[in-house]
C-alpha cells in the first residue's frame, strides 16, 4: 500500500489516532469536493422583497457516477442518488452531523476498519480507553506520510522546483494532499502563477491517480474552506423550514431523499 491509496481520513488518524470526529467530517466532505464526486455552488433566489438573495447547495459533482463510495462515506452521497438533487449546505451538514452522531460514528467506524486492514492494532487494555497504536505498516505509511509533507512544504517555500519534482510529490501524496498546509485551488493557481507555468495556470493535475483541482467559475469556495464550518455539530443553525432547502426537488424535501434535519 502506498501513500495515495489511502483517503485523506486515513492519513490523518495514521498522524493521530486522536484526532477528533468533527475534523474527520470536514476532511471527507473536502476529499469529496477534491475527487468532484460533490460540487458546491452559489444559487440565487428572489425574495419577497424582490432583492436577489445568495445561498450555497451541495449537488452532484462530474465524477459522481463514477466513483464507489466506501460505507463510511455513503451518508454524505447517498441523498444524492436521484437526479437533479440540490441541498442547501446548511441542511446538508444537519443530515451529516446527525446521522454521524457529530463525528463521533465516522471516527469510531474508521478506526475500526484500519485495524481490520492492520493498520492499527488495538489490545484488550487499549480497548477498554479506546486507544490504538499504530502496526508495522501503519508505522511505515505514517513515516511516508510525513516525509511527503515535509518535502511538500519544503516546494511551496522555495518555489524553485522543477514541476516534475512537485507532480512526483503530490501524485505520490494524492488526496492526502489535504493535510498539507496550503492545499487550496486559489492558492495552488498562484504559486503556479507566479512561476509561469502554463500547465498549471488552471489546474493541476495529480499525475496518474485521477484527481483534480479544478473548480467551475460556478463553485462555490473559499481558500480557507469556511464552508465546512457547519460539520461536526449536533445542530446546525441556518432554520428549520425545508421551503429553500432544495431545490430541482420537486419542493419542500419530500423529493430530496435526505436533505435532512426537516421533520
Amino acid at each position: 500500500m502506498n501513500v495515495n491509496d489511502l483517503s485523506a481520513v486515513e492519513a490523518k488518524l495514521l498522524l493521530n489516532t486522536g484526532t477528533r470526529g468533527a475534523d474527520l467530517l470536514r476532511l471527507t466532505f473536502k476529499e469529496l469536493l477534491m475527487q468532484k464526486v460533490l460540487a458546491v455552488h452559489k444559487d440565487e433566489e428572489t425574495g419577497e422583497d424582490g432583492d436577489p438573495w445568495l445561498y450555497a447547495t451541495v449537488r452532484r459533482g462530474e465524477r459522481f457516477h463514477e466513483y464507489k463510495p466506501s460505507g463510511i462515506e455513503s451518508a454524505f452521497v447517498e441523498q444524492f442518488m436521484a437526479d437533479d438533487v440540490h441541498v442547501a449546505i446548511h441542511l446538508y451538514q444537519r443530515s451529516i452531523n446527525q446521522w454521524y452522531q457529530g463525528g463521533n460514528l465516522l471516527r469510531k467506524e474508521q478506526l475500526s476498519a484500519m485495524v481490520t486492514a492492520g493498520l492499527l492494532t488495538q489490545n484488550l487494555l487499549q480497548r477498554l480507553f479506546g486507544l490504538f497504536s499504530l502496526s508495522p505498516k501503519g508505522a511505515e505509511l505514517k513515516r511516508q506520510i510525513e516525509d511527503l509533507l515535509q518535502r511538500y512544504n519544503t516546494f511551496v517555500e522555495q518555489k524553485e522546483h522543477a514541476r516534475e519534482e512537485w507532480q512526483k510529490v503530490i501524485s505520490a501524496l494524492g488526496t492526502v494532499i489535504l493535510l498539507a498546509e496550503h492545499h487550496d485551488p486559489d492558492w495552488l493557481q498562484k504559486v503556479f502563477t507566479e512561476r509561469h507555468d502554463p500547465d498549471f495556470d488552471r489546474y493541476l493535475t495529480l499525475g496518474d491517480v485521477g484527481y483534480w483541482f479544478i473548480w467551475d467559475a460556478t463553485d462555490y469556495h473559499h481558500a480557507d474552506w469556511g464552508f465546512t464550518d457547519g460539520f461536526g455539530h449536533e445542530t446546525v443553525s441556518g432554520g428549520s423550514s425545508c421551503s429553500t432547502g432544495c431545490s430541482g426537488c420537486g419542493g419542500g424535501c419530500s423529493g430530496c431523499g435526505g436533505c435532512g434535519g426537516c421533520s
